[in-house]
């Protein structure tokens, strides 16, 4: 089971939303927004690859890569205000 220790990182919840939408390279951003979804609770590891497209082997669908270019992927992982 993966457990998202963020208090160990210094890292809030928001802190790995921003980094999902923010960070320069694709893959960091896919990281930081399974990261994000597993700490949420909302998802396991399972259901989180399900959920953004990823296959158990690694790679990622191209409907996965151009929802990410173009910020769709970014509202799974925002916050209640």
């Amino acid at each position: 089971m993966v457990r998202v220790e963020m208090a160990k990182w210094g890292q809030s919840l928001e802190d790995l939303r921003v980094a999902s939408v923010e960070s320069p390279h694709q893959r960091t951003r896919e990281r930081f927004q399974a990261l994000c979804l597993i700490a949420s609770g909302g998802f396991n590891a399972t259901t989180c690859a399900a959920h953004i497209g990823r296959h158990a082997s690694g790679r990622s669908s191209n409907s996965t890569r151009s929802s990410i270019r173009s910020g769709r992927v970014k509202s799974c992982c925002a916050t209640s205000a």
